[in-house]
């Protein structure tokens, strides 16, 4: 395995954060940087830890190289040896190194070697002399192929789109609502009807000797559930002209292109003047009129 110079050291050493260091020191080795191999990552931390270490314990860049060189060497020829062979192992190196590196620099470096290497032996080992088991997942997915275009004659402008969307969208929220009231009307309506029976079947079990109060109070009540119904109801009513204007209003002021014509013009739902008791009336004054008038000439 190649060692390392001194300029590929210290630009290991100003690449800031542990990850892009990695991949400096991988370009260093020429390894082909590959983040799910655990085998290649450690063994980078493990090396660049190491530098870290010789720099800031103030080693000399050549010596940094060297113990580089040491520890790619003890990794390589101790992981699959009994730590007691690892240890002669580890007391060989030193020897050879020994005048290469200062003895304090090596004696800095064996007590670091013990404190990180040797204290996870047994890891390292277990992690470089096994074949990790691969986890490969498989998942099946449907892929819906686009439908065939429609042919040019049966597109739309854009604002004619855009027109079409918005009023969609207004014609969903009303159909929305619409369903909401209805449910509305639907729970009031058998809330309502269970507190008319409820009072219907207090009338019926009043007792002809039954004083004037109860009877007042239980006639009461039942006018009082009929009331409230019939309040309820006129209520939800409004309720349901109120939005049916709103929604209505909204779609004669969304802006109509020109090619769709006027407007949709709408009829509320108050009834007409004509069919009121006023209308008839006033229709009977008029006709009554006209007919004393025709007396008068004739």
């Amino acid at each position: 395995m190649a060692g390392l110079t001194t300029d590929q050291v210290k630009a290991i050493a100003s690449t800031k954060g542990r990850r892009s260091a990695r991949g400096v020191l991988a370009d260093c080795l020429s390894w082909e940087l590959n983040e799910d191999d655990v085998k290649q990552i450690i063994q980078l931390d493990y090396l660049y830890d190491t530098i870290m270490f010789a720099i800031e314990k103030g080693f000399a860049w050549s010596q940094v190289c060297l113990v580089v060189q040491l520890s790619m060497e003890l990794l390589k020829e101790t992981v699959d040896q009994p730590i007691t062979e690892a240890i002669k192992i580890l007391k060989s190196k030193c020897c050879h190194y020994n005048g290469k590196i200062s003895g304090r620099n090596i004696q800095l470096y064996t007590d670091y070697f013990f404190d990180t290497f040797m204290k996870h032996f047994k890891l390292y080992q277990y992690v470089f002399t096994r074949e990790r088991e691969k986890w490969n997942t498989q998942l099946n997915l449907t892929v819906e192929l686009p439908r065939d275009p429609l042919p040019c004659s049966s597109g739309k402008q854009q604002h004619l789109w855009e027109y079409d969307q918005k009023w969609t969208e207004i014609e969903q929220k009303e159909t929305e609502k619409k369903t909401e009231l209805a449910q509305k009307k639907t729970v009031v309506s058998e809330e309502n009807d269970k507190t008319i029976k409820e009072a219907y079947r207090e009338v019926e079990q009043l007792e002809e000797t039954a004083d004037k109060e109860t009877i007042a109070k239980t006639v009461a009540a039942f006018a009082s559930a009929h009331m409230k119904s019939a309040i309820d109801n006129l209520r939800l009513s409004i309720e349901e002209a109120e939005y049916d204007l709103d929604f209505k209003l909204e779609k004669t002021s969304l802006a109509r292109p020109q090619e769709l014509g006027p407007p949709p013009r709408y009829n509320t739902k108050s009834p007409i003047r004509g069919n009121s008791p006023v209308g008839r009336k006033s229709a009977n004054s008029k006709a009554k009129g006209r007919d004393k008038s025709s007396k008068g000439k004739k």
